[in-house]
C-alpha cells in the first residue's frame, strides 16, 4: 500500500479537546504505507497524556526514562507529517515526536509550544550579608512556601523544592548557582556549579531568600539582574527525538517554547534541518529552549543545517559529537565498554559491523581496533556493554581505561546560511569534513568550540578537517567566553595538549565586538588562518598552543 494521506480535521483545533487519540488511530492506520502522509488542516491543536504512547527510551545526553510520546513513528519506511501550519501546543510534559527505526521520514510546517512555560523568570533584588529577594509573575508561575522549601504549583501536580533544588542561571552571561530551599533533599554531592542553602518566604511580588547557616555561598548574582530556572520537564522530553533512523528531513518549524532539546538524534545517518527557527518574543523574550538546539550524538552519512534561525536557547545551538566509553576489561573475544556519564545510561551506539578505535587515554592515539559482531547490555543499570566480536590489530596494547570511539559512526557536516543568536555555543566535533560557513553569529559564550572532552561528558572526535569560512561573527565574548573559536581538549593545558586534531582552517570571516580573544586553540597539526577581518587591535588576538601569534 502505497501514498495513503489521512488529514487530521479542524474540528481537533480546540483547547478543550485533546488530539493524541486522533494522531495515534491515524498513525496506526498509516503503518506499512509507504510514502504515507499525515496532514493537518489549520489551527491550534492541543495534545494531553491521555491516548499517547508510553514507553521507555533512552536519549543520549537526556533523562532514559518512560515517555509519553505524541507522534510515535517508529518501524516507518516513508511518512511525512505535515502540519500544514497548524500549531501543536503540549501539555503535561509530553514528548512531541520520536522518530525511531525508521527510514525516510519529513516533519515540517509546524509550530511546537508548551500549554505553560517550563521556566520561571526571575529578578533579583535586595542582596545583603542575610538574604536576597526573587522577584517574579506570580500569575505566570504560581507557588506556595511549605517550612522554607518554595514549590511551584504546575500542570501535574507540585514540583517539591523539599525534594528537588533548583538550577538558577543567568540571562546575559554564563552564570549557574544552584538552591536549596528549606530541608531540600536533593544531592548536594558532585555539583557542577556552586549551592546555596536558604529559607523561602512569601513576600509581595515574589519570595525573600533568607541564608541557612551553613550556606557553603551567598547570591552571586547581580543586583536586578535577570535569571531564570526550569521548573518543568528537566531533560526529561524533548521537541523532536530521531533514534538509528535514517534519511530525516525537518522542515519549516518553529518552536515558540520548549521543554529540553529542539532536535536530537542518536546513531541516525543523512540528517537535513531546513529552516528551523525559535520564536522568542511570542511569550517572555527570554528562553526558548532549555537545552540545546540541534543535538547530534554518532550519527553518520550527512548532517546538513541551513537556512535556520535560532536564538535564546539555554544550552548550544548546534552539538556534533560521539561518545567515547571506556574499556573496563578484555575477554576471549569480547570486550566490556562502561558508559561513564549518566546522561548517556541505557545507549548502546555500537552495531555489528562496527570497527571501534581504542584509544590511549593520555595521547587520544589509537593502539588497537576492534570489529563488533554483536553488543550487548550485562548490567541492569544499562552502563556496561558486552562488545563480542575480534580484535583486528593491538590487542596487546587495549588495556583497562583506555577509551572506545566508534570510528564508523561519523557524519560530514554542513552548518550554513543560518543566524544564531544568544546562545552558548556551536560545538562540533568529529572526523569527517565539518564546514561551517556563510551564517551570522552573535551574542554567544564562543562562536564555535571544539573541544574533545575525554573525562566528564566523554564527547569524542577528533577533528580530521574543519573549516569555518565566510562567517558574521559578532560579540561572541558577550556571555563570557574566552574566545570567539577555540579547540583542542578538555583538562590539557593549552601549552601541552597532544596534536590530535588534523586540520583547522579559519579563513574569510569577520570578527565583530571582540572582548577578549578571537581564536584560541590547541592540540592542531594544520592551523589555516587567513584573510580574516578583526575590528580590534589587541596583541593577544591570536592564542595557539598557549602563545600569542601575529595575525596574517
Amino acid at each position: 500500500m502505497n501514498g495513503k494521506k489521512i488529514v487530521i480535521s479542524s474540528k481537533y483545533a480546540d483547547k478543550n479537546i485533546n488530539a493524541t487519540p486522533a494522531v495515534i488511530e491515524a498513525l496506526e492506520q498509516l503503518k506499512g504505507s509507504k510514502d504515507a502522509i499525515l496532514c493537518f488542516e489549520q489551527g491550534e491543536y492541543h495534545f494531553f497524556r491521555e491516548g499517547s504512547l508510553k514507553r521507555f527510551f533512552a536519549v543520549s545526553n537526556n533523562t532514559s526514562c518512560d515517555k509519553y510520546v505524541i507522534f510515535p513513528i517508529i518501524d516507518y519506511n516513508g511518512i511525512t507529517i505535515d502540519g500544514g501550519g497548524a500549531c501543536f501546543v503540549f501539555h503535561e510534559i509530553t514528548f512531541p515526536f520520536i522518530v525511531q527505526n525508521s527510514k525516510n521520514v519529513t516533519i515540517k510546517n509546524v509550530t511546537a509550544d508548551c500549554a505553560y512555560s517550563p521556566i520561571c523568570i526571575f529578578t533579583v533584588k535586595d542582596k545583603c550579608d542575610e538574604s536576597f529577594k526573587l522577584i517574579f509573575d506570580r500569575e505566570k508561575s504560581p507557588f506556595v512556601i511549605e517550612d522554607g522549601s518554595l514549590n511551584f504549583v504546575r500542570e501535574l501536580g507540585i514540583r517539591s523544592g523539599k525534594k528537588l533544588k533548583y538550577s538558577l542561571h543567568a540571562v546575559d552571561r554564563i552564570g549557574v548557582l544552584y538552591l536549596f530551599t528549606g530541608d531540600c533533599a536533593d544531592e548536594k554531592h558532585g555539583l557542577a556549579a556552586p549551592y546555596m542553602l536558604t529559607d523561602a518566604e512569601e513576600i509581595k511580588g515574589g519570595v525573600l531568600l533568607t541564608y541557612r547557616n551553613d550556606s557553603p555561598i551567598k547570591c552571586g548574582f547581580f543586583e536586578n539582574e535577570v535569571i531564570s530556572t526550569i521548573v518543568d520537564g528537566g531533560r526529561e522530553v524533548d521537541v523532536i527525538f530521531l533514534d538509528d533512523s535514517e534519511n530525516i528531513k525537518i522542515q519549516n518549524v518553529t518552536v515558540r517554547q520548549g521543554i529540553g532539546m529542539g532536535v536530537i538524534a542518536q546513531i541516525c545517518r543523512n540528517i537535513e534541518i531546513d529552516n528551523f527557527s525559535t520564536d522568542v518574543n511570542y511569550h517572555n523574550g527570554v528562553s526558548t529552549l532549555t537545552a540545546d538546539s540541534l543535538h547530534f550524538v554518532n550519527c553518520s552519512g550527512k548532517i546538513n543545517i541551513h537556512d535556520c534561525n535560532i536564538s535564546h536557547t539555554m544550552d548550544d545551538v548546534v552539538n556534533v559529537h560521539g561518545m567515547y566509553t571506556v574499556l573496563k576489561e578484555i575477554g576471549d573475544g569480547k570486550i566490556i565498554a562502561k558508559i561513564s556519564h549518566h546522561e548517556q545510561h541505557h545507549v548502546n551506539v555500537y552495531r555489528a559491523g562496527d570497527s571501534l578505535d581504542i584509544l590511549d587515554n593520555k595521547t587520544f592515539k589509537s593502539v588497537a581496533q576492534f570489529e563488533v559482531t554483536d553488543s550487548l547490555f550485562i548490567d541492569d543499570a544499562e552502563t556496561e556493554i558486552e562488545l563480542c566480536g575480534r580484535f583486528i590489530k593491538g590487542e596487546e596494547f587495549a588495556t583497562s581505561g583506555c577509551l572506545i570511539e566508534n570510528s564508523l559512526k561519523i557524519a560530514e557536516v554542513h552548518i550554513h546560511d543560518n543566524i544564531f543568536h544568544k546562545y552558548p555555543r556551536i560545538l562540533a566535533l568529529g572526523s569527517g569534513d565539518i564546514i561551517i560557513e556563510n551564517n551570522h553569529l552573535s551574542h554567544s559564550v564562543s562562536a564555535l568550540r571544539s573541544e574533545v572532552a575525554p573525562d566528564y561528558w566523554y564527547e569524542s572526535g577528533a577533528l580530521q578537517n574543519l573549516i569555518f569560512r565566510n562567517n558574521i561573527v559578532d560579540n561572541c565574548n558577550a556571555m563570557g567566553g574566552n574566545a570567539f573559536i577555540s579547540a583542542g581538549i578538555e583538562g590539557f593545558a593549552r601549552n601541552n595538549t597532544p596534536k590530535v586534531h588534523k586540520r583547522f582552517e579559519i579563513s574569510g570571516n569577520t570578527f565583530k565586538n571582540i572582548l577578549r580573544h578571537a581564536i584560541c586553540v590547541a592540540g592542531i597539526e594544520e592551523l589555516v588562518v587567513k584573510d580574516n577581518v578583526f575590528d580590534s587591535k589587541r596583541d593577544d588576538l591570536i592564542i595557539v598552543d598557549g602563545k600569542t601569534v601575529e595575525i596574517q
